[in-house]
């Protein structure tokens, strides 16, 4: 606000602003300085300001009236005032190009580098303006050529988007930098292209300038002033050697550019330099998709009479006709079909021309398609006529003209869906309206069983389902008809949370508590909307429901309650939301098929702050904190098994059992161990469970971690005591041999780092070898492959005297690969078990597997027998006696060795 004016004259203020904010002050601005003079020691303000916040320095700078800045200077004003864009006196001054006042201001101690709001100095202002003696003088003072804005613009950028040659020439000779970027990356040719100043253009292409510099979005100087439709600039560069065909990052060339425009006469040089009349965009786009696009016929006319394709298509599968059909653009329509586009030509999905003006509604481009003979129920690929499109848009006079030029009005698509279910399902009233009264058929059914109803419900558009109810369609259908699902209307409503939806059904009778019967998925078989709304955590729905007299214990095939889907949620709201409805006790009767309760399904889940909470209610209304399931597991097994620590906690402190065992005999360590929790086992340990107990089976913790492939969990459990000797009560299994079996190499490396040994034997006397019975043929290779590298006995046999290729031949495990592997690790094939058998005699007949063996049976009949005698004979040669050499032990590399060579 303006200071109050201290003085006046007969009545007037010396403060008193115009309608711009100046004051009499302001005199000055038209060199009245001594009237400004006056008025000064009359008590008017020198730092009042006007509507643009300039002070009145700023005001006589700008009229480079020194006289006048020299008494405002005298007076102490602020040289370093700033108005609303940030720009000081020097900055108005050097716009303006008075050098005196700028010497002055400068010599006054005005910032020669002082920026506005958009970084700009006062050289960039001399630049924007053309004021060559401005520049000089700055410049002169010591301020950097080259300074950039904020946009990163240096002075040349700002007089060459203004075209100034002079000055152009001036930063040029100083030294500034012809190809510098801004921050979109564009140059000094750039600005002068977009503004299509050709003077300038030319002087910057003479002085070096980069012709196909790209911005960050690929566009050059060409494209450019393409777009832009300057001609005479596109005749420049084009002269001067720009790439006509170069394209930017949506593979746009500057003939697309002029083409989206309209601009024929800079498509005509574009055309005469050579650029591709069809050259694709990245998305298969051409010029001529570009005009069309946009309506733009001359243009349209141009690229057709150069060549170019009318009925090419794009990457969708679109063609020229389709883009002006969809745009509505009727006379490049008519333009397209004179010059022989394909009108029933199909793109993308199979739509044609009228679908695309259909949904966009194009009732005159429509007209147009039909009167050229395009039929009226022409269908897509999902079988969709224009008259579902345009349902589907709402577009009702679009409507009227399918409808009158003998759309069939009841038509279904692939789905089985009609007008009216698109109509339904976007919620389009009117639409429904017109369909209604045109007399289409309100029960139809699609493939999934659902009418037009259950997608007005899905979607939650009351309107339109009171269309449907209120035209007596409750005389028609039951209210509660189901789809294929089981599902009636109120179960998609309250699916989808659409309460408005819910009421205008349950006001009109539909079964709060009726139940879906799914074939396809018994877990879906009798759900009610309660069950629903629990499962998709659609609060206010489920409070509808109960407050309208849902039956909360109402169960579906798996005997679930909306209780255990809201429980299996972590849904505390909506828990504590049922407990309080007088529930039926959270324990007891509320147990599903497999026994699960509510406090099963919340503790099998994360542990975040709202399952602790919904746990927490369950346990303050009696939940049975030690119910089991099918399988004896308690909440406590399941918060184990998830490494719910939060959650085990809770339930220890409400007094759950710590050493309560399920059906299989396990212990919460081993929960924890199965799913590879180590800080769960590590709480379970600190809380003294025995990290030896057994399950069982005789399994320890350690055998479920080996088993299940946990290797951290195997090694946090030996550093805590665990016995890998360990073996459980049926098969003598080690952790070793569990890993093994299962085909986990990691577990294998870890437990024979810590003191496991691959000589561990099982009942029956397998070996670890033996062991490897994992079903995956790779899995089980890669673990044979990785056993026989840690040095695993490749020929020790078990109590029927088997070795593991004895044991692997004819299971499903075995492949010509695993074989290969054996043999090359020395298995001796003549080995026999306990009824004779070698390995020629148990392999299965005519197989690959039986034509390996007999190729290495008469390639290699005995193989230790052939490595001794190589070995032998090399001694001798070597010059050792024959008493020595018999008794030479072998080093088994060199017998790996030979036995390599042998084979290959």
């Amino acid at each position: 606000m303006n200071p109050q004016p201290t003085m006046d004259f007969g009545g007037v203020g010396v403060d008193t602003a115009d309608q711009r904010g100046c004051t009499g002050c302001s005199a000055g601005q038209a060199g009245l300085w001594p009237a400004m003079e006056l008025l000064i020691t009359r008590g008017s303000g020198v730092y009042s300001t006007d509507q643009r916040g300039r002070t009145v320095l700023h005001l006589v700078a700008q009229a480079g009236h020194c006289r006048a800045i020299e008494l405002l200077l005298n007076r102490r004003v602020r040289i370093h005032a700033t108005d609303q864009s940030g720009q000081t006196a020097l900055h108005h001054a050097a716009y303006a190009g008075h050098c005196p006042a700028m010497e002055l201001l400068l010599d006054r101690g005005a910032s020669i580098d002082a920026t506005d709001k958009l970084g700009c100095t006062a050289l960039h202002h001399a630049a924007q303006a053309g004021q060559c003696p401005a520049m000089e003088l700055l410049l002169g003072r010591g301020l950097c050529v080259d300074t950039t804005d904020r946009r990163g613009r240096t002075a040349l950028h700002h007089a060459a988007q203004a075209g100034h040659c002079g000055a152009m020439q001036l930063l040029l000779d100083r030294g500034a930098s012809i190809d510098k970027t801004d921050h979109r990356s564009r140059t000094a040719l750039h600005r002068a292209a977009c503004a299509g100043h050709c003077p300038a253009m030319e002087l910057l292409l003479g002085r070096g300038a980069s012709i196909d510099a790209t911005d960050k979005t690929g566009y050059t100087a060409l494209h450019l002033v393409a777009h832009a439709g300057h001609s005479g600039a596109v005749e420049l560069l084009s002269n001067r050697g720009a790439s006509v065909d170069k394209t930017d990052q949506n593979g746009w060339t500057a003939l697309h550019h002029a083409a989206c425009a309209g601009h024929c006469p800079a498509m005509e040089l574009l055309l005469e330099r050579g650029s591709g009349v069809n050259t694709a965009d990245q998305r298969g786009g051409t010029a001529l998709h570009h005009a069309a696009q946009t309506g733009h016929c001359d243009a349209i006319e141009l690229l057709l009479g150069r060549g170019a394709s009318v009925d090419i298509t794009d990457k969708t599968g679109h063609t020229t006709l389709h883009l002006v059909a969809q745009a509505g653009h009727c006379p490049a329509m008519e333009l397209l079909l004179n010059r022989g586009a394909s009108i029933d030509k199909t793109g993308q999905r199979g739509l044609t021309a009228l679908h695309h003006a259909a949904y966009a509604g194009h009732c005159p481009a429509m007209e147009l398609l039909l009167d050229r003979g395009l039929g009226v129920n022409t269908t897509n690929q999902t079988g969709r006529t224009a008259l579902h499109l345009v349902a589907q848009a709402g577009h009702c006079p679009a409507m009227e003209l399918l409808l009158n030029r003998g759309a069939s009005i009841d038509e279904t698509d692939q789905k089985g869906r009609t007008a009216l279910h698109h109509a339904a399902y976007a919620g389009h009233c009117p639409a429904i309206e017109l369909l209604l009264d045109r007399g289409v058929c309100v029960d139809t059914r699609d493939q999934s069983g659902r009418t037009a109803l259950h997608y007005a419900a899905c979607t939650g558009h009351c309107g339109a389902m009171e269309l449907f109810l209120g035209r007596g369609m409750l005389d028609v259908m039951d209210v509660d008809i189901t789809d294929k699902t089981g599902r009636t209307a109120l179960h998609h409503a309250a699916q989808a949370g659409h309460c408005g939806a819910m009421e205008l059904l349950l006001d009109r009778g539909a079964d709060i508590n009726i139940t879906g019967n799914s074939k396809r998925s018994p877990g879906k078989t009798g759900l009610t909307a309660l069950h629903l709304a629990a499962i998709n955590s659609r609060c206010a729905a489920i409070t509808l429901l109960l407050d309208r007299g849902a039956n909360l214990e109402k169960r579906n095939m798996l005997d679930q309650t909306a209780l255990h889907f809201a429980a299996s949620r972590g849904d505390c709201d909506h828990v504590g939301l049922l407990l309080n409805r007088n529930f039926g006790g959270a324990s007891g009767p509320l147990m599903d098929k497999d026994l699960l309760t509510a406090l099963h399904q919340q503790t099998s889940v994360s542990t975040e702050e709202g399952h602790r909470v919904a746990i927490t209610l369950l346990l303050d209304r009696q939940a049975d904190i030690d119910a089991v399931d099918h399988f004896g597991c308690t909440p406590l097994h399941y918060a184990a098994l998830k490494g719910s620590n939060d959650h085990i906690l809770l339930l220890l402190d409400r007094g759950a059992d710590l050493n309560v065992q399920n059906s299989y005999g396990q212990f919460l360590l081993h929960s924890a161990a199965l799913g590879g929790h180590n800080d769960t086992i590590n709480l379970l340990l600190d809380r003294g469970v025995e990290i030896e107990a057994e399950e069982v089976s005789g399994s320890t913790a350690l055998h479920l971690a080996a088993r299940y492939g946990h290797q951290e969990t195997v090694k946090l459990l030996c550093s805590c005591g665990g016995n890998l000797s360990a073996k459980d009560k049926y098969e003598d299994l080690t952790p070793l041999l569990e890993a093994a079996s299962n085909g986990h190499c990691n577990v294998i490396d870890v437990a024979l780092s810590l003191g496991a040994t691959l000589a561990e034997r099982d009942f029956a006397g397998n070996s670890v070898l033996h062991c490897v019975t994992t079903r995956d043929p790779n899995t089980a290779l890669n673990t044979v492959t990785h056993l026989l590298g840690l040095g695993a006995d490749v020929n020790a046999r078990n109590e029927v005297g088997e070795t593991a290729l004895h044991h692997f031949i004819d299971s499903e495990e075995c492949s010509l690969k695993m074989v290969e592997a054996f043999l090359l690790a020395g298995t001796d094939c003549n080995l026999k078990d306990i009824d004779g058998l070698t390995l020629y005699d148990v392999v299965p007949e005519d197989t690959d597997l039986q034509k390996l063996l007999l190729h290495h049976q008469k390639h290699h009949p005995d193989l230790k027998r052939l490595c001794r005698a190589k070995i032998h004979s090399a001694l001798r040669k070597s010059g050792q006696e024959e008493s020595e050499i018999n008794q030479f032990a072998i080093p088994k590399e060199l017998k790996d060795y030979l036995l390599f060579r042998a084979i290959f």
